[in-house]
């Protein structure tokens, strides 16, 4: 009796440990699993604001090719003709875009000047 229960005990054990160990398998291949995962989006996300930033470049050069700066002048100008509540919007826009300017590799300046323009003619 006491030799079998022995022989439960350690069988009950043995597949204790198999469960266990399984699991602690499982549980490291999932973390290394979300490693590679957390990296690889990270990676995407850094990829995809380098993508962003070179659109807005091109935009930027297509835009003063094609636009007269006289043109670009008289949004800011004009810019007094508008509602409160959209020169409200248009400056908290600038505002957005300034900060991405500001945050760029080679940060700019000129949302932060038109802000002021704006301010002056509103």
């Amino acid at each position: 009796s006491q030799s079998q229960s022995s022989s439960q005990s350690q069988s009950l054990s043995s597949q204790v440990h198999k469960r266990t160990s399984s699991r602690s398998t499982r549980a490291s291949s999932n973390v290394m699993g979300f490693g590679f995962s957390f990296f690889s989006s990270k990676t995407t996300i850094d990829q995809q604001r380098e993508d962003a930033r070179a659109l807005e470049e091109q935009n930027a050069v297509s835009v003063s090719e094609h636009v007269p700066d006289s043109y670009l002048d008289s949004i800011f100008v004009e810019s007094e003709y508008l509602s409160n509540d959209a020169v409200v919007h248009f400056v908290n826009a600038l505002c957005a875009v300034s900060r991405e300017e500001l945050d760029s590799p080679q940060p700019r300046i000129f949302c932060l000047q038109k802000i002021v323009e704006t301010s002056f003619f509103n």
